[in-house]
């Protein structure tokens, strides 16, 4: 696997852009530090004046710091460091947060440009789940820089692949602390002259727990962070702010060769050479008459074939003195997907079968007033305004059931015994309008004037279809009150669904 590195600095004497900044930390001791590049804050939630500006600078340090420069695939980014003690031991939570550069991508051979790949939705795909394999960052700075003699000093912190947090342009996320020996992760410069322009990289850490204390204190003591830093020399004299190179060492290994595939993708599509999975989609739903299609490659994108409805009596717009009315019609489309159908109502939903034609019927429960429905295939809908002319009733029950080929029944008990149910459709002032005996329903009652007392609801297993599922809606004044749900376990069986006193 070939990779890019990086190499930034936070700019300092070397550079006008960005002036020497200084800040006070939150609490004695707590370091909480940013280095961010270009402009995260759109995603990365930080206080700005604790913020330290990054700008890439060509330094001559190594071979390892002369690799192609990898922050040219990010927009913008930031590493965010902590860092305190607790009990003389260091503890550090490092975070990388990054935006993916949205103009191009550089692999090992080839260069990628977001525009001229975006035709293609499975590149553009490839192209947003390009993360960085690993990061690693070495971030140096002062340290009470004010303090020319006791607690200044500069410091260098080692951000080791394996305990930093990546976060793709994401709310920065929890990092738990982890406890390291000082001498891997953190180096203090204050004492060799012959030193003070030289940047640390990771190979200068060495797990040790030599000079803790001093490590410990000076970080424990720590008030102000900046980008400098006083030194002592010898323990005596005290030289210039340190430093005059950069303050932080970047490392990104990206993976070149998955950015070099979606161009040589690219040019297979352009060429001909290979049909971009859309194009193998569209053949196969048409062929094959199905629904939905995906290629074997978590790279393509998955479609839906188009469904339509027709309706043999277009309702919309319509006024009916009919309680109940009978809406028709066929369906087109993928016949796998196509064998059932809802109707969404005003306070309850139904299902309806469609026959191997696509044609289908079902019986449509309205209430008093306006009903906005919707027909639904899939994820097809079509809408339907119907106004009901009559009178509102008291209440109403409606029953529907999740099973084809079974009959469940409805009934309904008035105060004075009287019930109401398919042997018994009308009495002085309840009426069962509807009576499906096939699938899904709908069956409905409705009660034009209450009388003082209880109304007992139930319904009853008919045709024995074990393990089926009834929903009975309850409307008081037009208006949904409850909906109930049963299960029936057993043939023949009823239950009471619930009691409404008036």
């Amino acid at each position: 696997m070939k990779y890019l590195y990086s190499i930034i600095f936070l700019s300092c004497c070397f550079c006008t852009a960005f002036a020497q900044k200084e800040f006070k930390v939150s609490g004695k001791g707590n370091i909480d530090v940013a280095f961010t590049y270009n402009d995260p804050s759109s995603y990365f939630s930080f206080p700005k004046e604790k913020c330290l500006p990054m700008q890439v600078v060509n330094h001559n340090f190594s071979q390892e710091f002369r690799e192609e420069n990898g922050i040219n695939n990010l927009s913008s980014a930031a590493v965010r460091l902590r860092a305190w003690t607790v009990m003389g031991d260091l503890m550090m939570t490092p975070i990388f947060t990054y935006s993916l550069n949205k103009e191009y991508l550089k692999g090992e051979k080839e260069i990628v440009g977001f525009n001229i790949i975006s035709k293609y939705k499975d590149l553009v795909k490839r192209y947003n789940a390009v993360r960085p394999i690993s990061f690693s960052a070495v971030v140096g700075m002062g340290l009470n820089p004010e303090d020319k003699m006791q607690f200044g000093a500069y410091a260098f912190f080692n951000i080791k692949s394996n305990d930093v947090i990546i976060s793709a342009q994401e709310k920065m996320p929890y990092a738990a602390p982890t406890s390291y020996t000082w001498g891997e992760m953190m180096i203090m410069v204050e004492g060799d002259y012959a030193e003070r322009y030289s940047f640390r990289i990771p190979a200068a850490f060495s797990p040790s727990d030599e000079g803790k204390d001093k490590l410990a204190k000076a970080i424990s003591k720590t008030e102000r962070i900046a980008t400098f830093s006083w030194a002592k020399i010898d323990n005596v004299q005290v030289r210039a702010r340190y430093p005059t190179t950069g303050n932080i060492y970047i490392q990104i290994k990206w993976p070149l060769l998955e950015i070099d595939k979606i161009y040589e993708l690219y040019k297979k599509y352009e060429s001909g050479e290979e049909k971009p999975p859309s194009e193998e989609i569209d053949e196969e739903v048409k062929n094959k008459n199905i629904s939905t299609y995906n290629k074997d490659d978590e790279w393509s994108q998955a479609v839906q074939a188009p469904v339509s409805i027709t309706l043999d009596k277009d309702f919309n717009n319509t006024v009916t003195e009919e309680g109940v009315i009978k809406i028709s019609g066929n369906v087109t489309g993928p016949k796998s997907l196509i064998k059932e159908g809802k109707i969404i109502a005003e306070g309850y939903e139904q299902t309806f079968s469609i026959d191997e034609s696509g044609n289908f019927t079902a019986q449509l429960v309205l209430k008093s007033g306006i009903n906005n429905i919707k027909v639904t295939v899939q994820q097809k809908e079509l809408p339907q305004k119907i106004t009901l002319s009559r009178e509102p009733v008291d209440l109403r029950a409606t029953l529907t059931w999740n099973t084809s080929g079974s009959d469940i029944d409805l009934y309904i008990t008035d105060p004075d015994g009287f019930v109401c149910n398919y042997q018994n459709k009308t009495t002085s002032n309840m009426q069962l309008d509807v009576d499906n005996t096939r699938a899904f329903g709908p069956e409905n009652i409705y009660v034009t004037k209450v009388k003082k007392g209880n109304y007992n609801i139930a319904v009853e297993n008919y045709s024995n279809a074990v393990g089926t599922e009834a929903t009975v809606y309850v409307f008081v004044n037009e208006q949904l009150k409850k909906v109930h749900k049963v299960i029936f376990t057993s043939a023949r069986q009823r239950i009471n669904i619930g009691t409404y006193s008036f």
